[in-house]
């Protein structure tokens, strides 16, 4: 009968360490397509805020090359000019605009890589209990 429970014994290690090896591949595969998935929605926001900010340069380019195909006007007295009218203006306006709107990129950059490494670290924590209960189990038997 001796034989028979160290028999047993060292199945259900070999079982237990089996379960364990299946569920660290599990956790891998999992974290290679969140990783996967984060990278995509990366690529994907940076692909839409690039085409975002193309449409804004075109949008706010219009106006000026209409303003230059146009015939010149007399300039309007000093005290009349508006924020509009005086030259730069909107190139400031729009170089703000863009400033921010490459903040908020950035914001979001963070956030994903952020995550990314929530998930990473998250992942190298359960592969470390995944070990010590292995040893755990391994030192039982």
């Amino acid at each position: 009968t001796q034989p028979k429970a160290a028999d047993a014994k060292a199945q259900s290690v070999e079982e237990l360490a089996k379960l364990i090896g299946a569920e660290r591949d599990a956790r891998k595969a999992a974290l290679a397509e969140t990783q996967k998935q984060l990278d995509w929605r990366f690529v994907h926001f940076a692909d839409e805020f690039q085409q975002r900010l193309d449409a804004l340069a075109d949008r706010l380019s219009a106006p000026a090359a209409r303003a230059t195909e146009a015939p010149r006007r007399e300039t309007p007295p000093q005290s009349q000019e508006t924020p509009a009218m005086v030259p730069g203006v909107d190139d400031l306006q729009r170089f703000h605009l863009l400033e921010g709107k490459l903040a908020l990129a950035e914001s979001r950059v963070a956030e994903v890589q952020r995550w990314s490494k929530a998930v990473e670290a998250q992942m190298a924590e359960e592969q470390r209990d995944a070990e010590s209960r292995m040893k755990e189990a391994e030192a039982w038997l």
